[in-house]
C-alpha cells in the first residue's frame, strides 16, 4: 500500500518517521480513547517537492563542518526562499479534501503546529522552537502551513539538533492541523513534579482562555499539585493571571486583561479529574509525560502529550511502590567520587563489591548484597540507604557522618523532614547487620590500632601504608594470574581493596582529619577567628600525595619535548609507540606508565580507558600544560605551598601557648595528610585489572558471535558476565539490551542530586537567600579572587587560561591539569574531602563547593568574584581575569 501524504488522527497506520513526534502522539492518544479534538497531519512526504528544491541548492547545504555563524547565514537565506514556495495543485487538492473529512461542526477554526520526526522524543523536546499558529480560518491554512514549514529551517532548531546528536545537515517536517476548542480554561500538566522530580505528584498550571498564555510564559497561572495515587490535592497556588489569550472572531488570537484574576480556574473536582486523566496518559505511554489540555463545554480535552526529557530516573532496584514505606538515598558516586555522569553497569557493580567488602572486612557482615541493603548500586549510581542509617545514627548523627564529604548533602539530611523515611518496623537482620558494621569498624583491632599508631607515631603508620600498598599490588598481580573464574577474581580483588582501606589507609584519613580539626579548635579557643587565614595554610602543600605527583610528572613529560611536538597529538603518539623520541623522555614516559598507566579521567569506572589503553589521554593533558612556565608548574606551586605552610607553622608556633599540642598535630598532618588520595590509587589499580579480565572475556564472546562489541560487557554485572561464561547457551545480547534500555535513559544526565528518595523526590536544604547577583556555597579553600568564569562539563572541553575561574559540577583527579591556570575553583557538588576540593587546597587555590544551582547561575565569560573563606560567589563587571591577586 502506498504511503499516504496526509493522515487523520483516526488513522492507525502512521509511523513517527512519517508524521513526526507530536502528530504520532496525537494519533496514539486518539487510538487510546483519550478525548482529542479532530485533526490531521500533513506528513513529511507532503512537502517532498519543497524539500527537494531546497536541498538541491548546493551553496546552501548545511555541512557538519559549518561554524555557528555559517549556519546562521545559511538558515536565514533558506527561510527566505522557503517562505515563497507555492503549493502545487496536488498539495492543494489533498489539503482541502482532508479538511472536509474532519467534519468539524459549526465555526471551523484550526491550530497549525509543527511535528518534526525528532520532536517530542525521549531526550529531545524542541519545545517552543517551531512556529505555532492559532485561530486559523480555512482561507488562511496554506499560508500558515507554509509558515510552520519554514520554521524547520530556523537556526535554533538546527543548532539544537546538532547539540542532541541528530543529523542537522538535512531537514524535514510534518504539520499538524487540529480543530480548536474554545477553551474556557486551559494549561499544561506534568505527570511527575518537575520542581522536585517526585513521581507521585501531578502538577497542573491553568489559566482562563487558551493555554498559550502559559506555554509562552506571559502570565503567572494557577498551580495545583496532586498526589495522583492518593487522589489528594497537596497544594493550591492562585496565580496573578493578569492576562488571558482568547480566540478572535476574525481569526487568530487576542490578548485581553483578565477580570477574574482572583478566581480559581478549576474546582477541586475538576483538578482531581484532570490529574486522573494525566495519570492515565502516563500509564498509556509507560513514561512521565508533559501534556497540554483544554476545558470546554463541561469536558477536558488532551491537546498534546510528549515525554518529559529532563527528569532523573531511578533504577527499579531503588524504587518503592506508591504507598509503600519510602527510603531516602545518598548518592555516593557523586559526593565521594565526584562522578557526575552514570558509571557503567559493571563499574557500579564493582563499587558495590568494594562497599560490601568493607562491611565484611570491618565486621564480617555484608552490607551491599541485595537491593534495600545499607548500600546498593545499579543503573550507574551507588546509593547509601539513609533510612537504614537513621536507625542507628539518628538524623543529626547521619548528617555529621557526611559533613566532610559534602556539606551540602549533610545540610539536606539535617533539614529534611524524615518522618516518611523513618523505618516503621524492626528488621532484626538489618539492625543486626548495621550494628555489627558500625560497632565492628570501631572495634576492629587493626582499625583502632592503626588510628592509635597514627597518633603516637605517624611516621610508622606511613611506613606501614607504603609496605602494605606494595604487598597489595603484588597480591593483585598474583591473583590476576591465578586459575580462577572472572567472578572470583573480581570479588577477591575488591575484597582485598576493602581490606587495605579498612585496616591500613582509613586510619591515616581519620588521623589527618582529626589533627586538622584539633588544630582549628586549638587556635579558635585561644584567638577566636583572628588567625583563620594563617591556620588554613597549615595543611597545604603536604607531601606524599599521589595525585599531585602524577600531575607533576605529566608536566615534566611535557617540558622534555619541544612544544611543536604537540601540534599533532596523533603523530606524537606514533613517535612514542616507535620510541622515536629523546631517551630521557622515553625513560620518564616508561616510569610514568609503570606508576600511573592504569589511571585516567573517570577512573573509578572500569569501563573507562586508561592511559596505557589510550596514551592520547595523557598527551592531551600534557598539551594543556604547554605555555606554562616552570614558575607556575605543579611542582613549583607545591613547593610554594609547602613554603607557605612552613612559614605559617613557625608563625603560629610563636603565638600559641600549647606549643607541644601544635607540634604533635602538625606532625600527624605532615606525615599522613598527603595520603588522603592513596586509597583510591590502590582501588583503581585493582579495578583496572578487573577491566583487563573483562575485556579478555569480551574478546572471546565477540569471536563466538555472542556479543557485538568488546565494550558491551560493561553493560553486565560481574555475576551476569560470569553466568554468560558458564552457560554457552545463555542469550548474552538479551541481557545487555535489557540493561542498556535503562542506561540509555540516564547516559546523558550530568546533574544527579546528592539526596533522592525512592519515589524520585529530590530533597534540598533550607537555605537563606543570598542577595541578587550572589550565590552561596561551602568554603573549602580560603582566598578572594576575581576572574572570568569558564564553565566546563568534561576534561578537554575547553581551555582554562591563567586567571580564569573554573566552574564545574564536580571534579575528579583527571581534572588536575585544569586547576593549574585557574585562579579559583567553584564546584556545584562536593565538600572538603571531595577530590576536586583536596586538589584545590593542595595548589592553594580558592575553592567553594556545594553551590546549589551554580552551573545555571554562571555562564561562560561572566566576571565573577569569589571568597573561599565565606563561600560567597558574586557576579561583577569589575576587574579582569588575568593576574588577579589571591588574598
Amino acid at each position: 500500500m502506498a504511503v499516504r501524504k496526509i493522515y487523520l488522527f483516526s488513522d492507525s497506520d502512521a509511523t513517527q518517521e512519517q508524521v513526526g513526534g507530536k502528530a504520532y502522539s496525537l494519533i496514539r492518544m486518539t487510538a487510546g480513547g483519550f478525548p482529542v479534538p479532530p485533526g490531521m497531519v500533513l506528513a513529511v512526504r507532503f512537502f517532498e517537492e519543497w524539500l527537494e528544491e531546497l536541498l538541491s541548492m548546493e551553496d546552501l547545504r548545511l555541512l557538519p563542518t559549518d561554524s555557528d555563524e555559517a549556519l546562521k547565514e545559511k538558515t536565514k537565506t533558506l527561510q527566505q526562499l522557503a517562505g515563497v514556495l507555492p503549493f502545487t495543485s496536488d498539495q492543494r487538492k489533498l489539503l482541502h479534501e482532508h479538511i472536509d473529512m474532519l467534519q468539524v461542526p459549526g465555526d471551523r477554526i484550526f491550530s497549525v503546529r509543527s511535528s518534526s520526526p525528532e520532536e517530542d522524543m525521549r531526550g529531545a523536546s524542541f519545545a517552543g522552537m517551531y512556529e505555532t499558529c492559532l485561530g486559523v480560518r480555512p482561507r488562511d491554512l496554506e499560508d500558515r502551513i507554509r509558515r510552520v514549514f519554514v520554521s524547520c529551517l530556523d537556526y535554533r532548531v538546527v543548532t539544537y539538533k546538532r547539540q542532541k546528536g541528530f543529523d542537522f545537515t538535512t531537514y524535514s517536517i510534518a504539520v499538524v492541523v487540529m480543530a480548536m476548542i474554545r477553551s474556557e480554561t486551559a494549561g499544561v500538566a506534568f505527570s511527575i513534579n518537575p520542581l522536585n522530580n517526585c513521581y507521585d505528584e501531578v502538577v497542573i498550571n491553568a489559566n482562563f482562555g487558551l493555554g498559550e498564555s502559559i506555554v509562552s510564559g506571559d502570565t503567572v497561572p494557577d498551580q495545583f499539585v496532586v498526589d495522583k495515587y492518593r487522589d489528594k490535592i497537596l497544594s493550591e497556588k492562585i496565580g496573578a493571571k493578569n492576562i488571558s489569550i482568547q480566540l478572535d472572531q476574525e481569526g487568530g488570537t487576542k490578548t485581553v486583561s483578565s477580570e477574574r484574576k482572583d478566581q480559581r480556574t478549576l474546582t477541586r473536582e475538576q483538578i482531581l479529574e484532570l490529574a486522573r486523566m494525566v495519570r492515565r496518559v502516563e500509564e498509556y505511554y509507560h513514561m512521565p509525560m508533559d501534556t497540554e489540555w483544554g476545558y470546554a463545554d463541561g469536558k477536558f480535552y488532551m491537546l498534546q502529550a510528549r515525554p518529559i526529557t529532563t527528569y532523573i530516573p531511578l533504577h527499579p532496584d531503588f524504587l518503592t511502590k506508591p504507598g509503600e514505606q519510602k527510603r531516602l538515598y545518598l548518592d555516593m558516586t557523586l559526593i565521594e567520587q565526584g562522578i557526575q555522569k552514570p558509571l557503567s553497569v559493571m563499574g557500579a557493580d564493582c563499587f558495590r563489591l568494594l562497599s560490601n567488602g568493607m562491611g565484611l572486612s570491618a565486621a564480617g557482615t555484608p552490607i551491599a548484597e541485595k537491593p534495600g541493603d545499607f548500600m546498593w548500586a545499579a543503573g550507574g549510581r551507588a546509593y547509601v540507604n539513609l533510612s537504614a542509617e537513621f536507625l542507628l545514627e539518628g538524623q543529626k548523627g547521619t548528617a555529621r557522618e557526611y559533613e566532610g564529604l559534602d556539606s551540602y548533602a549533610a545540610q539536606i539530611i539535617r533539614d529534611a523532614d524524615i518522618s516518611e523515611y523513618r523505618l516503621k518496623y524492626s528488621t532484626k537482620g538489618v539492625l543486626k547487620a548495621l550494628k555489627s558494621v558500625f560497632v565492628g569498624m570501631f572495634k576492629s583491632s587493626d582499625l583502632v590500632g592503626g588510628i592509635i599508631k597514627g597518633i603516637r607515631s605517624p611516621e610508622k603508620l606511613r611506613e606501614k601504608i607504603d609496605k602494605a600498598g606494595g604487598q597489595f599490588i603484588e597480591e593483585i598481580d598474583r591473583l590476576y594470574q591465578a586459575p580462577i573464574s572472572f567472578g572470583e577474581f573480581a570479588e577477591q580483588a575488591m575484597q582485598k581493596s576493602a581490606d587495605l582501606m579498612v585496616h591500613t589507609t582509613i586510619p591515616s584519613l581519620i588521623d589527618a582529619q582529626s589533627a586538622k580539626k584539633k588544630l582549628q579548635k586549638l587556635f579558635k579557643d585561644e584567638f577566636g577567628d583572628d588567625l583563620t587565614a594563617e591556620v588554613d595554610k597549615i595543611d597545604r602543600g603536604l607531601p606524599y600525595n599521589v595525585t599531585i605527583d602524577m600531575s607533576c610528572r605529566i608536566y615534566e613529560l611535557m617540558s622534555l619535548l619541544d612544544e611543536k611536538e604537540f601540534e599533532s597529538l596523533e603523530k606524537l603518539q606514533e613517535k612514542i609507540a616507535k620510541r622515536a623520541l629523546p631517551e630521557e623522555f622515553m625513560k620518564k614516559w616508561d616510569e610514568f606508565m609503570e606508576l600511573y598507566g592504569f589511571r585516567g579521567p573517570r577512573e573509578v569506572d572500569i569501563k573507562t580507558p586508561r592511559y596505557h589503553d589510550d596514551p592520547g589521554i595523557v598527551l592531551l593533558q600534557m598539551q594543556g600544560y604547554c605555555g606554562l612556565d616552570r614558575e607556575n608548574s605543579p611542582k613549583a606551586l607545591l613547593q610554594r605551598q609547602a613554603a607557605d605552610r612552613e612559614k605559617a607553622y613557625k608563625s603560629l608556633t610563636a603565638k600559641v601557648k600549647n606549643k607541644k599540642e601544635l607540634e604533635k598535630q602538625y606532625n600527624i598532618l605532615l606525615n599522613l595528610g598527603g595520603y588522603r588520595e592513596i586509597h583510591k590509587y590502590y582501588m583503581v589499580y585493582a579495578g583496572e585489572k578487573i577491566r583487563r579480565k573483562a575485556l579478555q572475556v569480551a574478546d572471546e564472546l565477540v569471536r563466538k558471535n555472542r556479543i557485538d562489541d568488546l565494550n558491551d560487557v560493561f553493560y553486565l554485572t560481574v555475576e551476569e558476565l560470569q553466568r554468560a561464561i558458564d552457560d554457552p547457551g545463555l542469550d548474552v545480547r538479551a541481557m545487555i539490551e535489557h540493561n542498556r534500555e535503562f542506561m540509555t535513559r540516564v547516559e546523558n544526565i550530568d546533574n544527579f542530586p546528592p539526596v533522592i528518595d525512592s519515589r524520585g523526590k529530590i530533597l534540598r536544604p533550607d537555605r537563606k537567600k543570598p542577595a541578587e547577583g550572589e550565590i552561596i556555597g561551602d568554603p573549602v579553600s580560603a582566598g578572594t579572587v576575581r576572574g572570568r568564569a569558564v564553565v566546563i562539563n568534561f576534561v578537554g572541553e575547553k581551555e582554562v587560561r591563567e586567571g580564569d575561574i573554573l566552574v564545574a559540577r564536580a571534579a575528579d583527579p583527571g581534572w588536575t591539569p585544569l586547576f593549574i591556570n585557574a585562579a579559583g575553583i567553584l564546584l556545584e557538588v562536593g565538600g572538603m574531602l571531595q577530590h576536586g576540593s583536596l586538589i584545590a587546597r593542595e595548589y592553594g587555590k580558592p575553592c567553594i563547593a556545594g553551590i546549589e544551582g551554580l552551573t545555571a547561575f554562571l555562564k561562560d565569560g561572566d566576571m565573577v568574584e569569589m571568597d573561599g573563606s565565606t563561600g560567597l560567589v558574586r557576579k561583577t563587571t569589575r576587574g579582569t581575569s588575568l593576574n588577579n591577586k589571591i588574598t
